[in-house]
């Protein structure tokens, strides 16, 4: 299944549908291909805004990786999802990954 599929769902709302799919997958990390990347179901929870699945799929014990934190950061426009990955064990630092100088560069650079 894609990514954009299940993204899709989310944004949707259709929280069954991500739940089917949890229980029916056999692990909760799988990778999904969204565009040209592949990001798991945690990573496309927190870029679709849904605070129910984010929280759903932390109790199912999703890894919280830096890009479900940058998804949360830059797409999410609802501060209790990033509270929920905190409170979950998301490290403060990876603020750093999300905010880094490094990681935005202009259309002057290369």
């Amino acid at each position: 299944m894609r990514g954009y599929v299940i993204y899709e769902q989310m944004m949707k709302g259709n929280n069954e549908f991500v739940k089917h799919l949890v229980k029916s997958e056999t692990t909760i990390n799988k990778q999904y291909t969204y565009g040209m990347k592949t990001y798991t179901l945690l990573e496309i929870a927190c870029r679709s805004n849904n605070k129910d699945i984010v929280s759903y799929l932390l109790k199912e014990k999703a890894e919280i990786t830096p890009t479900a934190f940058k998804h949360a950061c830059v797409f999410s426009t609802n501060h209790e999802i990033l509270k929920e990955l905190i409170k979950n064990g998301a490290p403060v630092a990876y603020l750093n990954n999300v905010f880094s100088p490094s990681n935005h560069k202009t259309n002057y650079e290369s």
